[in-house]
């Protein structure tokens, strides 16, 4: 659905490019008109050491052209240039555990099967016994096995879930890979 905006965004950015283009070559032309004006009042041609250099400046000045530079920017910069659009997946809500372990419950699976089966996520075994400081934490003994579901962030915690369904935030050093 979000991609059916992309023309409509595509011909608003390519009108808003094209009011930047006008304004940029008013702005090249004020400039190139300041420097040359700076250039015809320091004259210094009279020293022949600088009348290379004066000349050179002269010449550079006058091969300014506006037309060519907004079309080199708009070619490699602008509305026609390659991009890369994100792409937008649908959203997929991940599958809650306690539901999963209620259903096996339920209709008297066999639990191990279940603790055997990874539901997105690697099987971890608790090193030592933790128990949790915060709402968002899990607490555990050591031996007990779960599942990890995110990577260690930079501040050392993983999230993971516990057996009962229960998720939350974890020490990774609190737990080695069950192969």
């Amino acid at each position: 659905e979000v991609t059916s905006y992309t023309p409509r965004y595509m011909e608003e950015m390519e009108a808003i490019f094209e009011q930047s283009q006008e304004e940029e070559r008013k702005r090249i032309s004020f400039l190139k008109q300041v420097f040359l004006s700076i250039h015809r009042h320091l004259d210094i041609t009279n020293n022949e050491s600088v009348k290379a250099v004066y000349s050179e400046l002269h010449q550079t000045l006058m091969s300014i052209d506006e037309e060519d530079d907004l079309k080199w920017w708009k070619n490699n910069l602008g509305p026609g240039m390659p991009t890369d659009w994100p792409k937008i997946e649908e959203w997929v809500p991940p599958v809650v555990l306690g539901t999963f372990f209620s259903l096996i419950k339920k209709n008297n699976l066999n639990i191990s099967l279940c603790c055997r089966v990874m539901i997105g996520g690697v099987k971890v075994r608790a090193l030592y016994d933790y128990v949790g400081e915060e709402g968002d934490e899990l607490s555990f003994k050591a031996g007990e096995v779960f599942l990890k579901v995110e990577e260690e962030d930079d501040q050392g915690w993983c999230r993971g879930v516990l057996s009962g369904g229960k998720e939350g935030f974890y020490p990774a050093n609190y737990v080695e890979v069950v192969e």
